[in-house]
């Protein structure tokens, strides 16, 4: 009974480690896919980063205080003292390279695989769709996260702000937030016929969101019913999440709701992604 017993365990065991090499082996062949295309690896990082310098170079020269006391003006002289311009704007820079990466770029890729072929080859061998859709989540953590890890070194470096948060839960809110968006961009990869309508759908749903969710200004400057649009969105509560745990250095438990919310986006979307997901 015993030897049954261990025999069950190293079988389970040979299992699991099987399915970890093959997914390990789909991320290693993703980012060779995208950093094959030298010149859209470079643009990926480019721009992140020249936002990134450009942020700091106005910071420092007044611009981005002027700006905002021009545009955010009903704001009282207190309100404006206690808003960092730049601490609230670089998690609102890292939200983009979490999106640019895990959504607007998978989505399309994903349909293009499809619309060319490339899925359907796929799925004549071995490869099971989990292992590919995980391949591609994962590869997008690790891209996204080496940009937003430049991004904050150029920002710490180059300005007087600080990150006060713990780097380790720090890299769990990062993590949840590309999970996120990654899982919003497989479900919609399954739900629309073509690329075209990917691009379309993608720049519909992510530039509308950017503006709204806070990443570029306060969201309780905006009026109610934008407020309301806001607190309906995921990135909302992924700059809320970040911005306490990273810039704050809020507890994680302070947050809960915030990581609760992003995790039922996360589980929705795989279902919805699972469920209409083809190879052709």
């Amino acid at each position: 009974m015993e030897l049954t017993k261990r025999k069950s365990r190293s079988q389970e065991k040979g299992v699991v480690q099987s399915m970890v090499r093959t997914l390990c082996r789909q991320v290693e062949v993703e980012l060779k896919i995208f950093f094959r295309n030298q010149h859209g690896a470079f643009l990926h990082f480019a721009f992140p980063v020249g936002a990134a310098f450009l942020l700091v170079y106005l910071d420092k020269e007044g611009v981005l205080e002027n700006l905002f006391r021009f545009l955010f003006g009903f704001m009282n002289q207190e309100q404006m003292e206690n808003l960092s311009i730049m601490s609230f704007l670089l998690p609102g820079l890292i939200g983009y390279c979490v999106i640019a990466v895990a959504f607007e770029d998978l989505s399309p890729k994903l349909t293009r695989q499809r619309d060319n072929k490339i899925l359907k080859r796929l799925g004549g061998t071995p490869l099971r769709g989990w292992v590919l859709l995980g391949g591609k989540a994962l590869s997008a953590s690790v891209i996204a996260l080496a940009e937003i890890l430049v991004v904050i070194s150029i920002v710490t470096l180059f300005s007087d702000i600080t990150i006060a948060g713990d780097p380790w839960w720090s890299l769990v809110v990062l993590v949840t937030g590309i999970f996120t968006f990654a899982s919003m961009g497989f479900a919609l990869a399954g739900l629309v016929k073509n690329t075209e309508a990917a691009v379309v759908a993608v720049h519909a749903i992510y530039i509308p969101m950017f503006f709204v969710c806070g990443a570029i200004f306060p969201i309780e400057i905006m009026p109610e019913l934008l407020q309301h649009v806001a607190k309906a969105l995921p990135l909302t509560y992924f700059l809320n999440f970040l911005r306490g745990t990273l810039m704050d250095g809020s507890s994680v438990v302070a947050h809960v709701s915030d990581f609760l919310i992003l995790l039922g986006w996360i589980v929705g979307c795989l279902v919805i992604a699972l469920k209409t997901f083809r190879w052709e």
